[in-house]
């Protein structure tokens, strides 16, 4: 039976529209929706990381740094300023239109397609809670000698230092739409190597391709309600799987007996490994590779622990399926607290049914019993779903 409880504040449609597809997939399950989002601590300029495009504007200029609007679907696509968009920081704004002044100073073009010969691309732009500053631009370094891109790389710090010498800047030469550092190096061209941020009473390192989360305040009161939602105990070892920079593995850290962080990106591992270090906590480890590859090994490592409490905060194409199974079949994982930034993907509604579904998998569903929206994203249409999975 599906029932709701009656809290009545704030019920929209995606509300509706998840409980009506979990309600579709999990007719035997009772689950608890809250119908009110939790608290927004911040609605305006809430956002750490911004990355900007580079496109035609309105007014016809081939360099114009902003967001896109429109679809090559249906007509013409232009690129606009941030100038009003309300969850963007001033300072952010102020960065991509220093870049912008650059790059039309440029005499090389902008590079729209791969192949195109252009070179200028994107930037992106983070910043803490200090007002430290990072950007990193993105280039296209087909066609042009390594002799020509170092020259550039120097026009662009000197520019920068003129007009922000405080600003952490790095640049990535990317032959691909996008690249991790095993495929193109992040060269550090000025300022300090990383941000550094607070969060929870802990301290973060964040390297300019690590994953943080980019509505801090917001994030902070997710947190604690996952950490409330898995109940550990002092014998408990937490999974942490897709773990970023060890968030949520540093705050169960003084709750648990330890923690088990699994994370694809090389700095953001070598970042949790660093905020670990600096928060004195000794009872995390931090694995580097794909979950989907990683955990059987992991889980192998877990067999003597009672009681594991797994975290899934995977991306927006959710887990993969060869994960779920295995969360599935270990006897002591007994609760999951999966956080999606997409629930309504049907890849994510699928790890829902798989942790869930009671035949033909041989080992013991899992029951979802709450369900907990938190307006991460101001002004946008995207929200984030915490989902408590139970074995009974």
């Amino acid at each position: 039976m599906f029932r709701i409880c009656t809290s009545n504040v704030e019920f929209d449609a995606f509300s509706k529209f998840l409980m009506k597809g979990l309600e579709n997939c999990l007719p035997y399950v009772g689950l608890c929706v809250r119908r009110n989002y939790s608290q927004r601590p911040i609605r305006d300029a809430y956002r750490n990381k911004d990355e900007f495009s580079v496109w035609p504007g309105l007014d016809g200029n081939p360099k114009t740094v902003g967001f896109f609007v429109g679809s090559p679907a249906v007509g013409k696509v232009v690129c606009v300023p941030p100038t009003y968009i309300k969850c963007i920081r001033e300072s952010h704004k102020k960065i991509a239109k220093i870049y912008e002044d650059f790059i039309r100073s440029s005499p090389l073009p902008v590079s729209y397609q791969l192949y195109d010969g252009g070179f200028w691309r994107n930037i992106v732009v983070r910043s803490n809670d200090k007002g430290d500053h990072m950007a990193t631009v993105i280039t296209n370094p087909r066609g042009f000698t390594p002799e020509q891109i170092t020259e550039q790389e120097s026009c662009l710090q000197e520019y920068f230092s003129q007009h922000l010498p405080s600003l952490s800047l790095f640049h990535q030469s990317c032959p691909h739409v996008k690249c991790s550092r095993d495929q193109a190096t992040i060269r550090h061209l000025s300022g300090q190597a990383y941000l550094k941020e607070s969060m929870c009473d802990l301290e973060f390192r964040i390297s300019p391709d690590s994953f943080f989360q980019l509505n801090k305040h917001a994030a902070e009161i997710l947190f604690q309600k996952v950490v409330q939602l898995a109940g550990p105990k002092h014998y408990t070892t937490l999974l942490d799987l897709y773990c970023g920079t060890g968030a949520m593995s540093l705050l169960f850290s003084p709750r648990v007996r330890g923690c088990v962080g699994v994370e694809l990106g090389v700095a953001a591992v070598e970042d949790a490994k660093h905020n670990a270090q600096i928060n004195n906590i000794t009872n995390c480890t931090f694995v580097e590779g794909r979950v989907e590859e990683k955990l059987f090994g992991v889980l192998k490592n877990l067999d003597h622990s009672p009681s594991i409490i797994a975290v899934v905060n995977p991306g927006r194409g959710g887990a993969g399926e060869s994960a779920i199974s295995l969360l599935r079949q270990h006897p002591n994982i007994h609760k999951v607290i999966y956080v999606s930034c997409k629930p309504d993907n049907p890849l994510t509604m699928k790890n829902f049914v798989q942790l869930c579904e009671r035949v033909g998998t041989g080992s013991k569903p899992f029951h979802l019993t709450k369900a907990i929206p938190f307006d991460l994203f101001p002004y946008t249409d995207h929200r984030e779903l915490v989902l408590c999975f139970e074995k009974r």
